[in-house]
């Protein structure tokens, strides 16, 4: 089976994504990326957070790669309104 055609691919996707962190951090924005399940529940899902907690001065090792966990992380105040954008950006 020749899989020239796949490795080519993966290795396109990967200089994409390294270029579009590369422009994310030095724009000196911040995003996320959320893996979202069926069923639109995006906290109980994997979280990659792109040059947020870097911008707060943190290290981003030291935080949460899941949603649920980085939701403690929020203000208390603000997450109905964070689930309801979520849900919203999601179709669900």
């Amino acid at each position: 089976m020749d899989i020239a055609d796949r490795k080519h691919a993966e290795e396109e996707l990967r200089v994409a994504n390294e270029q579009l962190n590369l422009a994310i951090r030095g724009s000196n924005l911040g995003g996320l990326d959320v893996d979202m399940a069926p069923g639109g529940d995006y906290r109980r899902d994997p979280v990659r957070f792109i040059n947020i907690w870097e911008q707060l001065g943190y290290d981003p090792a030291e935080f949460p790669t899941d949603a649920l966990a980085s939701r403690a992380l929020g203000h208390p105040d603000d997450l109905p309104r964070v689930d309801a954008a979520v849900r919203g950006l999601s179709g669900r």
